[in-house]
């Protein structure tokens, strides 16, 4: 494979392009940020909350208790699924220590990712991988494309969604990106 066809070349070039993409939206990122986040935690904290007094009443009421424990069951799992929301500086601290690294922000992140696409009209799929400065610039995105077991191109979650969003803006992309999502000839 050329040095051209890398993973770690073809990673550059669609990052380049989510760059470049972006660069036009820079003010409305900044502008519509902060205001996409406050619009996910005044629509999911007071549920949280209502959640947590909930709990904290199911656990001093049936905690302990022997057989049928569908309440307390119930209540926590309740509780627990509703914390992956929470941010983590939100977080009671038994839930962070429960959740996996990977995870710790990834649904807030998303809600608020979500409500910024609305507002701007940016494709879901080039804000979700990509991280901003204060100024609405790009700070990082996550990798894209890495070097799969035979050294081969290999797309991650990321990719796929970003390519297509770029085409679907009529982005000009590189052949080399566009061959990553296309149907072999047997498809087509």
């Amino acid at each position: 494979m050329s040095i051209d066809g890398s993973p770690e070349f073809l990673d550059a070039l669609l990052k380049a392009a989510i760059i470049e993409y972006l660069k036009g939206y820079e003010v409305d990122i900044a502008d519509n940020y902060e205001e996409s986040q406050q619009a996910f935690l005044d629509l999911f904290i007071p549920m949280w909350e209502a959640q947590k007094k909930l709990n904290e009443a199911v656990e001093m009421y049936y905690y302990g208790s022997i057989g049928n424990r569908s309440a307390m069951n119930a209540s926590q799992f309740a509780t627990n699924m509703m914390s992956i929301l929470v941010p983590v500086f939100m977080r009671p601290r038994r839930f962070i220590q429960e959740m996996p690294e990977e995870a710790k922000d990834q649904l807030a992140n998303q809600h608020v990712t979500h409500n910024l696409s609305e507002r701007t009209g940016i494709p879901l799929p080039l804000l979700l991988p990509t991280n901003f400065d204060e100024f609405g610039a790009v700070a990082e995105i996550f990798d894209m494309i890495v070097s799969g077991p035979d050294g081969e191109p290999f797309l991650t979650q990321w990719a796929t969604p970003a390519i297509m969003a770029l085409q679907d803006e009529g982005m000009n992309l590189p052949e080399e990106l566009a061959q990553l999502i296309a149907l072999p000839d047997s498809f087509a």
